[in-house]
């Protein structure tokens, strides 16, 4: 290529890359057809194919993680397929990161059809210009402002689309108001804080972790074996407890926690398991035990007996919600 054009595209941190001729059956796999620029312009290996592209994705980026990293492939796939299929046309943002580098690079790709070819023209974000953050953007879009850890919208998304089998936990502490009506809600935000921080720097590739609301945590935990939940449930409470002696003697800590187990293919939509894992923490609650486990059979048979919300209603009363 002309360096006088790598220089001009440099400058403008924008290039077209591809024309894809293919079929239904091997449009991810057939090779890119260049037609002005390639990913090595900007130090990055020369993909040859979608498959390629979509491999590479830093699945850590704030965006995969906000709409789950599959799901996320998968809407990409399906973008490309139907580009081609119906001639539509697509944006997505495509994260990238250089192996050695903490940098997440992201790129605007642009999907259109023609003559049963697909077009892809990308465009690359400049990490340095100031008009444009997309880190900070996203984050705030999948993050609690407080705390740091996922929001309520981004729950909704991976209960929703999770189809592996695993726990969901909600977790809350026993008498908060208390803390914020006789010490101020500046403490009872530094409580919030502490819990966010311990789960952040205890988090593995097995559990994520969320705010829902006020002093409520939620917790997805995949494909494990339940005494692990148990283990972490403890290792969680030790922390919980031990608040008061960092911050303020003065206060009580600890919590009571809900479980319900999540089964392939079930039909818990983000509502229904809320719910169960509401009843299950004010059963927690209302037994003055650590925690109470719903399990999927369990499940289903508290949903056919109907009723769900008022026995939650009748349940909270009891322990004064």
């Amino acid at each position: 290529m002309d360096n006088n054009i790598k220089e001009i595209l440099s400058n403008f941190k924008t290039f077209v890359l591809v024309k894809v001729d293919s079929d239904l059956n091997n449009i991810y796999q057939s090779h890119f057809s260049y037609v002005l620029g390639d990913f090595s312009l900007f130090n990055f290996k020369n993909y040859t194919s979608f498959n390629d592209l979509i491999n590479s994705i830093y699945r850590s980026a704030p965006i995969c993680e906000g709409v789950g990293y599959y799901e996320y492939i998968n809407q990409i796939k399906e973008s490309i397929y139907f580009c081609l299929k119906n001639g539509n046309e697509s944006s997505f943002i495509i994260p990238l990161r250089k192996d050695g580098e903490d940098k997440t690079h992201y790129f605007l790709m642009n999907l259109s059809s023609k003559d049963e070819a697909v077009y892809a023209f990308f465009t690359y974000f400049d990490q340095n210009a100031k008009l444009y953050n997309f880190e900070d953007f996203s984050s705030g879009t999948f993050k609690d402002e407080l705390t740091g850890l996922f929001n309520y919208r981004t729950l909704v998304n991976h209960i929703n689309e999770n189809n592996r089998d695993g726990y969901l936990i909600l977790f809350d502490l026993n008498g908060f108001k208390k803390i914020n009506d006789n010490n101020g809600h500046e403490i009872g935000d530094v409580v919030l804080k502490e819990i966010a921080n311990f789960l952040i720097s205890t988090s593995s590739m097995q559990e994520v972790y969320y705010r829902r609301s006020g002093d409520e945590f939620m917790i997805l935990i995949f494909e494990i074996d339940i005494s692990y939940v148990f283990f972490l449930i403890n290792l969680i409470e030790r922390f919980i407890e031990s608040i008061p002696q960092k911050i303020h003697k003065d206060i009580a800590c600890s919590a009571a926690y809900g479980i319900l187990e999540l089964k392939k293919d079930n039909e818990f939509g983000y509502v229904v398991s809320s719910k169960l894992t509401d009843l299950a923490m004010y059963q927690a609650k209302n037994s003055h035990k650590l925690y109470h486990y719903i399990s999927h059979q369990d499940a289903l048979n508290i949903i056919k007996m109907g009723n769900l919300d008022e026995r939650i209603k009748e349940i909270a009363n009891k322990i004064g919600r």
